[in-house]
């Protein structure tokens, strides 16, 4: 019979993983309300019948989306109606976690008598317009009588929204009988420690410990230490309210979270025989005294919630929720050093001995004592949590202490027990469902980091997304040892991600290598991370991940710039460009060259690239060149590639990296110069002496680029320069030297002396210098002169000189018209009066004489 009991509860345990329930009603409906399109379906009640006064649970598949197939957003509630508080007890029953495919908790459901409400988390995928899932309360729901008497079941249908499943209750049958039950009295029973806490510890491989701790709620249990009679005064019992029990496990340790289990003991009995106790001096004879023999052991771990660690949890703060609620329990990871706590609150006041035994009911003296008429009222006071340890951090032989606590608001305990981890020779198994990992620095393959951080991703419709254990993201961080394990995992795909590290280091998440201390069922994909889980009994695995320090190597060197005597030139800034690449064949493996692999030469000729990052310690190769891609011109290039090596070492646990050499570069800029003459050219009359005449150059502009004024020639002043030739004859204007590729455009004319009787020439020329590179990028320079729109060959002026002509005497007429023009009213001695008056006589006379003549032509 408590094989079956034993088979059932093992059932139960494996309903919270997986689910399976009795008399499944399978039927669903879909409701449309409050914006959304809602099925539910599969609603279940375990266990089916349920005996009133029993604890049960509830589970039941849902499907929501938006009418609107607008997006879910975080605080959103969906509330489902339902009659559940007719029928059971304990409620409200709030914080009832709700999980993604992936196992990320997405939303809470908090239970009333009347309605179902979910609330989705902050942490709920914005992008979603549905939710699909299960919701399983745990056995958490107290059965109501419904109206069931004994011998007269009833059953009812449990609704939500449109869905329903029918519920039984019964009465639980009475069971006759009179025995007191219990063993023997004998002195050498071993009895029940009366301490609130007892603690038991063994290695059941070299690297693990199993861990029992018993915490017994009714603390000296002074109700089996004072009755003598069956019918006698139990004692005074008071409830250990607020009963927590922690077990931080030493060095680091860790909690294998898939063997925790919890059980309720409900002790068997002796009476103490005349000679007393040898285990409990104090025991009168015909005390009643509890006993390991015979006790009844029974899985609970079904009754027990899991509280989970978030990110933000502080130790307090976890503490704080476990200790909120009754019958629960969690394991705290150490962010800092990775160690695990063990933390479970023990305190019940629902569950009963009759709940787990229904045959207890018709023996008497365990009825008198666990019976609803005992000092506990039947509620179960004494449980015991088991789990597995292991200790990533020790290497060799040694024994530790693990030390339990108890305390609630009534008391406090503690109980210590010591074993050996021997890890000196063979390899450890891993804990099935487990991943462990070691964090090293790759400098040496062996110095542990700690302090990096990895989590469990599993591959959902063909994509990897974050693995979530019981609503918690699969995460854990290396010890001092450099070791973490992830726990908790269940058959599946899964690979591990690497996802920070302290600041001194690099990681890549490409190189995953067995790590030959552990036996595991297999190894890691050594450059994906990923690994399969084919059974729940398989062992874990393990992996060793290289970090990596980084080194930074900054490649120098210098150009030398001089012009074709030697003479240095400065350099323009961003002209010169050089680069720096691999050499082919060489092996580059954990080489990051910088984003830009070309830099320019400074204005002082210094060459510095961008650092370059290396993480493995090696010899690397590397080339530096000029690019001419874009070639200044007159520039004659240092086309030489130059090699310079980089050593990185380990420097004493620091990688460094250092580079040979700073190459040196040699440029040659010749420029081109021309010279501009004019000619001076006479005309007309030879002059008496030689004339000085003046020519005048002048920039007007050019396109070349990063100039404004076009260059002139030696003794040039204000972008003028002025010169002179003595009669006729050339001159030039001096050497212009042109650096740079371009048009130059310049006015020359001659300036006006003012010699006398020359006639300067006007003519103002135009010059435009093309200056352009050759195939072997030298410049040459070409020009052209304007004269107005004509092309002319050289700048010629051409002044003309005339001699000046002698005067010559007036005529006779005129002399009397300008005698007349002159007559003057005035009288006197003037000579130029006495000529007029002569004149006027001599006119006077002619006049006289003709008049005479021709009078006697007409006789």
């Amino acid at each position: 019979m408590k094989l079956a009991k034993r088979i059932i509860a093992f059932i139960a345990v494996i309903a919270i993983t997986i689910g399976p329930f009795s008399y499944p009603q399978d039927v669903s409906a879909a409701t449309q309300k409050d914006g959304y399109n809602i099925t539910i379906s599969n609603v279940t009640v375990s266990p089916s019948p349920v005996n009133v006064g029993s604890l049960a649970s509830l589970k039941f598949d849902y499907n929501i989306d938006t009418q609107s197939g607008n997006a879910m957003k975080p605080g959103d509630t969906i509330k489902l109606s339902t009659n559940i508080g007719t029928m059971f007890g304990n409620l409200p029953s709030s914080d009832v976690p709700l999980y993604s495919e992936s196992g990320q908790k997405v939303a809470t459901a908090t239970i009333t008598g009347t309605e179902i409400k979910f609330t989705l988390d902050p942490d709920f995928p914005t992008d979603r317009n549905f939710m699909s899932g299960s919701l399983y309360t745990g056995a958490r729901l107290k059965a109501l009588d419904n109206g069931a008497t004994a011998g007269s079941p009833v059953t009812k249908p449990l609704t939500i929204e449109d869905a329903s499943a029918n519920v039984t209750f019964k009465v639980r049958d009475a069971v006759p009988g009179t025995n007191t039950g219990g063993v023997p009295a004998d002195p050498s029973l071993r009895t029940i420690n009366n301490r609130l806490l007892e603690k038991q510890g063994w290695t059941s491989a070299y690297d693990t410990a199993r861990i029992k701790l018993i915490a017994n709620q009714l603390g000296s249990l002074r109700l089996f230490n004072t009755y003598n009679n069956i019918d006698s005064t139990f004692g005074t019992y008071q409830e250990q309210t607020n009963m927590m029990i922690v077990d931080k496990i030493p060095r680091n340790g860790v909690v294998d979270l898939s063997t925790i289990s919890i059980s309720a003991v409900r002790y068997n009995w002796t009476e103490v025989p005349a000679g007393g106790n040898t285990f409990y001096a104090q025991a009168a004879p015909g005390t009643v005294m509890p006993i390991e023999r015979g006790s009844n052991w029974i899985p609970v771990t079904q009754y027990f919630s899991q509280i989970t660690q978030s990110s933000s949890d502080t130790y307090d703060s976890f503490y704080a929720k476990i200790k909120a609620q009754k019958m629960s329990y969690g394991v705290f990871t150490d962010p800092a050093t990775g160690g695990d706590t063990f933390i479970a609150n023990m305190s019940n006041d629902s569950l009963k001995y009759t709940d787990l035994e229904p045959a207890l009911a018709g023996i008497n003296k365990i009825k008198d004592i666990y019976g609803t008429n005992g000092p506990s009222h039947g509620n179960v006071v004494t449980f015991f949590a088991e789990f597995d340890t292991h200790y990533p951090e020790i290497t060799a032989v040694e024994t530790v202490t693990n030390t339990g606590k108890a305390k609630s608001d009534q008391a406090e305990d503690s109980a210590s027990v010591s074993y050996t981890i021997d890890k000196a020779n063979g390899t450890a198994t891993v804990a099935a469902g487990s991943i462990r990992v070691k964090a090293v620095d790759d400098i040496d393959g062996t110095t542990p980091i700690a302090g990096a951080e990895f989590k469990v991703q599993t591959k959902i419709g063909g994509i990897w997304m974050d693995y979530y254990i019981r609503g918690r993201k699969a995460t854990a961080k290396t010890n001092a040892s450099g070791e973490a394990t992830i726990s908790g995992l269940s058959k599946g795909d899964y690979r591990l991600v690497q996802t920070s590290t302290p600041a001194k280091y690099t990681f890549t998440n490409k190189v995953f290598k067995p790590n030959p201390a552990f036996t595991t069922s297999g190894s890691l994909n050594a450059t994906e991370g990923t690994f399969s889980i084919q059974s729940a009994t398989q062992p874990g695995f393990s992996a060793i991940v290289p970090n990596y320090q980084t080194a930074e190597a900054v490649i120098k060197g210098h150009k030398d710039y001089v012009d074709s005597e030697g003479t240095a030139v400065t350099i323009p800034e961003s002209t010169f460009e050089v680069s720096v690449s691999q050499i082919a064949g060489e092996n580059y493996d954990g080489v990051t060259m910088p984003g830009d692999v070309t830099t320019f030469v400074h204005s002082d000729g210094r060459i510095e690239f961008d650092k370059i990052k290396f993480t493995k310690v090696g010899t690397y190769k590397f080339k530096v060149k000029e690019t001419a891609s874009n070639p200044v011109a007159g520039v004659a290039y240092d086309t030489a590639e130059k090699e310079v090596k980089v050593t990185v070492a380990n420097n004493g646990g620091t990688l460094k990296a250092t580079a040979d050499s700073e190459p040196r570069f040699r440029n040659v800029f010749t420029s081109v110069k021309k010279n501009l003459r004019v000619k001076k050219t006479l005309s007309g009359d030879t002059p008496p002496a030689v004339g000085e005449f003046k020519f005048e150059l002048s920039q007007a502009g050019t396109t070349a680029q990063g100039l404004s004024e076009a260059p002139m020639p030696a003794g040039s002043v204000l972008g003028k320069k002025v010169v002179t030739v003595n009669g006729a004859g050339e001159i030039d204007f001096g050497d212009i030297e042109f650096k740079a590729v371009g048009k130059y455009t310049y006015k020359v004319v001659e300036l006006d002396t003012r010699l006398a009787n020359y006639t300067y020439d006007s003519t103002e020329y135009t010059v435009v210098v093309d200056v352009t590179a050759d195939a072997n990028n030298q410049i040459v320079a070409n020009y052209e002169i304007k004269k107005g729109a004509e092309t002319v060959n050289d700048l010629t002026f051409n002044n003309k000189y005339e001699v000046p002509k002698a005067p010559t005497s007036p005529s006779k007429d005129k002399t009397i018209n300008n005698a007349k023009k002159h007559k003057s009213p005035k009288t006197g001695d003037s000579t130029e009066d006495l000529m007029l008056m002569l004149s006027i006589f001599a006119a006077s006379v002619l006049m006289l004489i003709g008049t005479i003549g021709y009078k006697k032509r007409l006789r």
